[in-house]
């Protein structure tokens, strides 16, 4: 049984209220520089926030649609916490017979970037390799990837204490980015074997990054059309200026195209239609892009000041449009599933009976 519309339209509101009042431009300039505030991530946590894509009986909205709008919220507000990253984990340890504190935060490791393998050894099984671009990594609890094992892949819940970490790193936004090395035993709680995992994560990521650059372009639409309606030239507001005018139509557009692309991703999971969640990602992430380059160029270089908002956001942008596959990966995994299925016009289209 999964919530009524009007009961996720009222999580969606608290959350909201609850990102307006913690989320603050502050709370975004202290994220981008890669610092860690407890209380933010408490106020989520108390608001079971983390455990949202579980099954209602866990706590969760059992929707995946719900989960993703409240991240699309959040991402409006700058996001400076892993909640989706969070949320990723705990969905996918609860499909896999397994669980971890929602108190303390947890987060995943990026498949493409990590690579990791069980095996029987002496004593038990021993996990090596390294995890790659791990967000906050260095704040987690625990590390949630997937290992390559004898029997194929299996999901790994890794105490991040644990893993060295050799590189602390940001990405363009300033948030952590992590890489370490892993040589570990670990106990059979701590491991399940999980035909698909790599392509589950991957498209998880995919689709919070889909709804988070949905928020943001939203944010960068409200900042561009606010300062060209307050700003005046030649004595008059910059927005009835043709040009302006023009390029916030477009910025409109790129909003609306990004909010429907993060309309489809809790569809295209729930379904295993990966190639869907590619499609958005990819959608999103040309729009959100063309959005960040209007936005500058309405407000010049204003923008581009470090006290300005402005830049808060768009490198969010720039930074989680690549994450979890750059537009380029995801266009070629809906092209190979194009050219792989038994009908590109039901493929493309959606119209008649797949054959």
């Amino acid at each position: 049984m999964t919530k009524s519309p009007i009961e996720e339209a009222v999580l969606g509101d608290a959350a909201s209220r609850l990102f307006r009042d913690i989320f603050d431009v502050e709370a975004v300039r202290a994220a981008s520089r890669a610092e860690w505030r407890k209380a933010l991530w408490r106020a989520v946590v108390d608001m079971g926030l983390p455990s949202l894509l579980l099954p209602e009986a866990r706590g969760g909205l059992g929707s995946l649609a719900g989960g993703f709008e409240v991240l699309r919220l959040a991402g409006y507000f700058g996001c400076p916490t892993p909640l989706a990253e969070a949320m990723i984990a705990h969905a996918l340890l609860e499909a896999h017979g397994m669980s971890a504190p929602s108190e303390a935060p947890l987060t995943v490791a990026p498949t493409r970037e990590s690579h990791l393998r069980l095996s029987l050894e002496g004593p038990g099984w021993r996990l090596r390799g390294g995890v790659g671009r791990v967000p906050h990594g260095r704040y987690a609890s625990s590390v949630v990837g997937v290992a390559c094992g004898p029997e194929g892949e299996h999901i790994v819940r890794l105490d991040a204490r644990r893993i060295t970490w050799t590189h602390l790193g940001v990405n363009l936004a300033g948030e952590p980015r992590d890489t370490g090395e892993v040589d570990i035993f670990l106990g059979a709680e701590h491991f399940r074997l999980a035909k698909s995992c790599a392509a589950r994560i991957d498209a998880a990521g995919a689709a919070a990054r889909t709804a988070v650059l949905a928020g943001v372009t939203e944010r960068i639409l409200d900042v561009a059309v606010a300062h060209a309606s307050e700003r005046r030239q030649f004595g008059r507001p910059l927005a009835a200026f043709q040009a302006v005018e023009h390029s916030l139509a477009s910025l409109v557009g790129d909003a609306a195209v990004c909010r429907a692309a993060a309309g489809l991703v809790g569809e295209g999971l729930e379904q295993s239609d990966y190639s869907l969640t590619s499609a958005a990602k990819a959608q999103a992430g040309e729009a959100a892009t063309a959005a960040a380059w209007r936005s500058h160029q309405i407000l010049g270089a204003l923008g581009y000041t470090e006290d300005h908002v402005l830049q808060l956001f768009t490198r969010r942008i720039w930074a989680w449009r690549e994450e979890f596959g750059a537009e380029a990966q995801h266009q070629l995994n809906v092209g190979r599933a194009a050219v792989a299925g038994p009908d590109l016009w039901f493929f493309v289209t959606g119209l008649g009976v797949a054959r």
